[in-house]
C-alpha cells in the first residue's frame, strides 16, 4: 500500500518565515538521501498526524513535492 503526503519545497529559509510557518499549521523538514542534495520543505501537521495515525509510524511516505 502506499501512502502519499503532499509537501511544498520551501525557498526562503529564514527562522522568522519558519516560525510563520509552524504558526499557521505547516512543519517544516528536509528530505536527502544518499547521493541526493538536501531540499528543504514543509508539509501540513494535520494531513501529517493523519498519515501516520492510519498508516502507522514505521509507514513508508512518498512525498508529492509541489514546484
Amino acid at each position: 500500500m502506499a501512502v502519499k503526503l503532499k509537501a511544498t519545497q520551501r525557498v526562503d529559509l529564514k527562522s522568522s518565515v519558519t516560525k510563520q510557518l509552524r504558526e499557521s499549521g505547516n512543519i517544516p523538514a528536509v528530505v536527502y538521501g544518499k547521493g541526493e542534495d538536501a531540499t528543504s520543505v514543509f508539509v501540513n501537521s494535520l494531513e501529517l498526524i493523519k498519515t501516520v495515525r492510519d498508516a502507522g509510524r514505521n509507514a513508508v511516505i512518498t512525498l508529492e513535492i509541489e514546484n
